[in-house]
């Protein structure tokens, strides 16, 4: 036994180092050195640098770390005023070092990777080795690097703390926040040894045992491991074995993914897709970790070898042969329109055979001559960014029809399953019920979520708003994508910008908002001759005020605690005379913008009297909390301070401050 372990060894660590080359390949030059100062940060602990804790009882340092070549070029590079030699001289190693591995997971060093893709680090750690202050301190390092890098390279970095012992029994804690929770235990566990890149310290075990072994072989694998002349068991961790994953599970895993499709939806439709070729029945297929731990075992990775060992590449090769063979070829095209999309690599069919390619061009220039795609086509998915409003919501309408139709498909599999339920705990499922309620329900007031494809799809470089009157001689509001004019508003092109429209301006603004169509670096247009007092002085200060006043949070990141209470109005912006005649002295609309504790955000115009009394109702629902996260806007004119203090001397007689 030990020696086949020793025999996996060698192809293992060629394997890691493969899939860091290409992580290192698809990283922009700037954000390169990172990589190689990320791992020495967590390692060290020195004065002036970012993660530094000043307390002598600070953890820090990774078993079996050594100082890479390319460090001192990346150091010069990030911290140019620090003189690295001085550093190093200065420095002395940590007589305890505090964590056994530190592992990417996720799409870095896969063809998936892009510049926006986040590092996803599991901190490996024993945490009985931790007395509460130095575990406080601990954590609060990573959390300061992790800040540094956001702030500083726009670089989106997470480290979870993972207990060693908890992960072997496959212990990640609720649903909260990024946490898997109970939901999907085995099936996280799964995507981390799919994915895993091995940076600094102890190799998982799992990946030298033989694929599919029961707990009971892998102990034994274990045993001859600790009295093995051949490997050496200071430098492998013990995670926990994986060999299957229950048919219970995949109800919880599918709840997680329909609520993850909220932030990411092209992620959860790839897992999604994939959940449901695990549990068909008439399919008999391996976990995808043990694909690609079989690639690997199999020898050293050919140079040229692009797809093989690509972990992306195997999951989604995977899933379009499954729907391939079930004859669903809709799926099968709106998963190649997801993934080339998302991939982000705009290919011209005269690329093909080009020796000057990376590995992740290559893969997919192969995929589209599989696919049998011509220009025409390609050229179409390459101006995605362009593409009219109607077409990128039809993709995202086919997305989360795909989303809604394959949890209910799960859900029927799993109705008879006793298990079923076992594996996910009824808070998880509160939680997580509750998170797609927020996305897909319909309220009266609620201001809508537009069902996207992309995060990137919806946000406008550019807007123009345009007013006219319609029949009934009222005011009607058109939105436009881009900068435009009268002249061309006038042509049947123009339809293809417009992005909604109605009588209601404040709640298109609102609307637009919250969709993450309008922010801070939006530009905005306004096309004349305008017969609203609305102007754009008006429309841009209405923006900047609800973008400060409502903090934009993911509603993947809703707290447990308000998820599993009564929802309750957070945060109330009241606005005033919005597109009300501008020579008015008293409130003649009020337009009241509410936030509630599970994410849903409402917007209720009313006239004047009945707008007042609306607002003491809704203040006084908890007004402890809501007196001091309210705010009063209007329009600036000669009335609006008199109007302004008219109300707020109403609101603090009533409820009080």
């Amino acid at each position: 036994m030990d020696t086949l372990l020793a025999k996996h060894l060698k192809p293992y660590l060629a394997y890691n180092e493969s899939r860091i080359s290409r992580l290192l390949e698809l990283m922009p030059p700037k954000t390169r050195p990172l990589f190689h100062i990320l791992t020495f940060l967590l390692h060290t602990n020195l004065q002036e640098l970012p993660g530094y804790i000043n307390d002598k009882e600070a953890p820090c340092g990774i078993e079996n770390y050594a100082f890479p070549p390319d460090l001192e070029a990346a150091f010069a590079t990030i911290f140019p005023n620090y003189r690295f030699r001085q550093i190093m001289s200065d420095y002395s190693a940590q007589s305890q070092l505090c964590v056994k591995s530190l592992l990417l997971m996720g799409s870095v060093g896969s063809m998936a990777q892009t510049v926006k893709s986040d590092f996803d680090y599991w901190v490996c750690f024993n945490e009985d080795s931790l007395n509460p202050k130095q575990l406080e301190l601990f954590k609060k390092k990573l959390i300061d690097i992790e800040k540094w890098a956001d702030k500083e390279h726009d670089l989106e970095v997470h480290f979870f703390p993972t207990d060693v012992k908890r992960a072997q029994v496959n212990n990640f804690g609720e649903a909260d926040k990024e946490s898997a929770g109970s939901a999907i235990a085995r099936l996280l566990k799964e995507e981390f040894y799919r994915t895993c890149v091995l940076v600094a310290g102890r190799i998982p075990f799992w990946c030298l045992t033989p694929t599919g072994i029961s707990d009971q072989e892998y102990n034994q694998y274990k045993k001859a491991a600790k009295g093995s002349s051949e490997i050496n068991t200071g430098k492998l961790l013990d995670l926990g074995n994986l060999y299957e994953i229950t048919t219970g599970e995949f109800f919880g895993a599918a709840l997680w993914q329909m609520n993850k499709a909220m932030d990411s939806p092209y992620k959860s439709v790839l897992k999604m897709a994939m959940l449901e070729g695990f549990l068909d029945p008439e399919v008999e297929s391996q976990l995808l970790c043990n694909i690609v731990k079989n690639s690997f075992h199999g020898g050293t990775p050919k140079k040229d070898d692009w797809k093989s060992y690509d972990p992306y590449a195997t999951m989604f090769d995977h899933i379009l042969d499954y729907y391939g063979k079930k004859q669903r070829n809709d799926v099968v095209e709106l998963l190649q329109t997801c993934f080339y999309i998302k991939i982000g690599f705009k290919a011209r069919k005269s690329l093909m055979g080009k020796d000057d390619l990376n590995f992740k061009q290559r893969t997919m220039l192969d995929y589209i001559e599989n696919w049998g795609w011509d220009q025409e086509k390609l050229d179409d998915l390459n101006d995605f960014k362009e593409w009219g409003f109607e077409k990128v919501l039809s993709l995202g309408n086919r997305v989360h029809n795909f989303l809604i139709q394959t949890y209910r498909n799960l859900a029927d599999r799993l109705k008879k399953e006793d298990k079923a339920k076992q594996m996910i705990s009824e808070q998880d499922i509160t939680v997580l019920g509750r998170k797609l309620f927020t996305f897909y329900s319909q309220k009266p007031g609620k201001v809508p979520l537009m069902k996207k494809a992309f995060d990137e799809g919806l946000w406008q470089e550019s807007i123009t708003f345009a007013a006219d009157y319609n029949k009934q001689r009222k005011v009607l509001w058109s939105f436009y994508s881009g900068k435009h004019n009268k002249q061309a508003l006038s042509t049947w092109k123009a339809k293809e910008k417009l992005l909604k429209q109605g009588l209601n301006i404040l709640s298109i603004v609102i609307w637009a908002i919250h969709n993450r169509m309008l922010d801070k670096k939006t530009s905005l247009y306004f096309v004349l001759p305008n017969p609203s007092p609305v102007g754009l002085a008006d429309i841009q200060k209405l923006m900047l005020v609800t973008l400060e006043f409502f903090p934009s949070a993911k509603i993947s990141s809703i707290s447990n605690k308000d998820l599993l209470s009564h929802e309750k109005k957070t945060r109330v912006l009241i606005v005033l005379n919005f597109d009300s005649p501008r020579w008015m002295q008293e409130i003649n609309t009020l337009s009241i913008i509410y936030l509630n504790s599970w994410g849903e955000l409402f917007c209720e115009t009313y006239g004047g009297k009945e707008g007042v009394a609306k607002v003491i109702e809704y203040l006084s629902e908890d007004p402890s909390n809501l007196k001091k996260n309210y705010m009063i806007f209007i329009p600036h004119t000669q009335y609006s301070k008199k109007i302004h203090d008219s109300l707020k001397s109403t609101i603090v007689k009533k409820i009080g401050r």
